[in-house]
């Protein structure tokens, strides 16, 4: 059982095999994505740093009328405003991430190959609701998951939480509008890496938002989870928990101090690119 699936997440989706161009990314070394990516973040999260907009506001100030879909055009030629290849992009995109965050979990993704690629990767689970596990692992705790037994029920025992504490730090660490800038400067080689999984019309925009969305909609439990087993992997037992996508539940397993801090950069960042905050959703609440 994966350290990134400690739960069952009941993904029926799994993520889609590697296409021939990734042949170079490492699966042991290359999140949360998310989360976002979770992030990530899943994030992922963490998959969420290079968003940007050409008209970048501070993170305090909702932009009114801007829209995701009217930033950097999605169609632009990497070679026709000073990019490298997608092949050759690493040493860009680390040069450019360098300046967001000296946080050590930050340079622990950089030292991996294909960033572009893992990136699209991370975008596109995420907006499908699942976990870029593939793209995660270093991101993997290193302690096993635990439950314990309170009053002869299964519970999920909190001191899993802090297993996610560095990863939410290094996305609360990120600098809002250096990330809108540098996304802006790379958009169009992500664009190039996420029409290569099958996605010709290269909206990338659209599948951030998407993902966002769905991170951000995922409730914030500060009491008790009760768990069941019915198997080898464990599951949420409250029937509202179970039925969350799977990136939503690998957030809650993050704790509730991972979460804000995930969520409330997320909403930064979206506010910073143009997504007005009347379109984002409130973090509901759920009874465990």
């Amino acid at each position: 059982m994966s350290d990134l699936n400690d739960l069952d997440l009941g993904n029926p989706h799994p993520e889609p095999p590697r296409r021939p161009d990734e042949a170079g990314v490492s699966n042991t070394t290359a999140w949360i994505v998310t989360a976002i990516v979770l992030l990530v973040i899943a994030a992922a999260v963490y998959f969420f740093m290079f968003r940007g907009h050409r008209q970048v506001v501070a993170p305090t100030q909702p932009a009114a009328t801007a829209s995701p879909n009217q930033t950097a055009p999605e169609h632009v030629n990497p070679t026709a405003v000073g990019l490298p290849s997608l092949d050759a992009s690493d040493t860009v995109v680390r040069d450019l991430a360098h300046a967001l965050s000296s946080h050590p979990e930050l340079a622990t993704w950089l030292a991996t190959n294909d960033l572009i690629r893992s990136f699209a990767v991370m975008i596109d689970n995420v907006a499908d609701g699942k976990v870029p596990t593939s793209r995660m692992r270093m991101f993997a705790p290193k302690q096993p998951f635990q439950a314990r037994t309170q009053n002869n029920q299964l519970m999920l025992d909190p001191a899993n939480y802090d297993r996610y504490n560095g990863f939410a730090d290094a996305i609360a660490s990120l600098d809002v509008n250096g990330s809108a800038a540098a996304y802006d400067r790379l958009k169009p080689l992500i664009v190039v890496a996420y029409k290569d999984l099958g996605h010709p019309d290269g909206r990338v925009d659209a599948a951030l938002q998407k993902g966002i969305t769905n991170l951000l909609k995922t409730p914030v439990i500060d009491g008790p989870i009760s768990l069941n087993q019915p198997a080898v992997s464990y599951q949420f037992t409250n029937p509202q928990l179970a039925g969350l996508l799977p990136v939503q539940k690998q957030l809650i397993r993050m704790g509730p101090r991972n979460e804000r801090l995930i969520q409330g950069k997320l909403r930064q960042l979206a506010l910073a690119i143009g997504i007005p905050g009347s379109s984002l959703p409130q973090t509901p609440t759920v009874q465990p």
